[in-house]
C-alpha cells in the first residue's frame, strides 16, 4: 500500500511528524511525498513525485499528482497522526473512500460540517 501526501514549501515540521507516525504503525507502507522540485526531502519517505507547480491552485495540483498514482493509495494531510494500521480500509470492496465529519468546530467557533460535511 502506498501512503500518500502533498507538501511544498521548506517547513516540513508537520510532514515529518505525519511519516513517523506512519512509519509507527504502517511500516510496511510506501510513503509517497507529492510535491514540487524545490521542497526539501521530508524524512522517512520512500518515494518522491514531483511536479512542476507555480504556487497557484493548490488542490488542482494535488489531483495532478493523484492522477499519476495506481494500486492501493491511502491520501492523507500532513496535519494528520496516525494512531493505528489503516491498511484494514482496503478489506472493503470500493473506488473512492470519503470520511463523513461530525461536530468539528473550529476558530471561532464555527461548526463547518453545515458547509464541508464530507473530507
Amino acid at each position: 500500500m502506498i501512503v500518500a501526501f502533498l507538501h511544498v514549501g521548506d517547513d516540513v515540521c508537520l510532514p515529518t511528524l505525519m511519516v513517523r507516525s506512519v512509519r509507527r504503525y504502517m511500516p510496511r507502507a510506501v510513503v509517497l511525498h507529492m510535491t514540487d522540485h524545490a521542497t526539501p526531502d521530508v524524512p522517512g519517505v520512500d518515494r518522491r513525485q514531483e511536479l512542476d507547480y507555480d504556487g497557484e491552485r493548490l488542490m488542482t495540483y494535488r489531483l495532478a499528482h493523484m492522477a499519476k498514482l495506481e494500486g492501493e493509495v491511502l491520501a492523507l494531510d500532513t496535519d494528520i497522526l496516525v494512531q493505528a494500521d489503516l491498511s484494514t480500509v482496503f478489506e472493503r470492496e470500493f473506488d473512492v473512500a470519503l470520511t463523513k465529519r461530525e461536530g468539528m468546530i473550529l476558530y471561532g467557533g464555527k461548526d463547518i460540517v453545515k458547509d464541508m460535511p464530507i473530507n
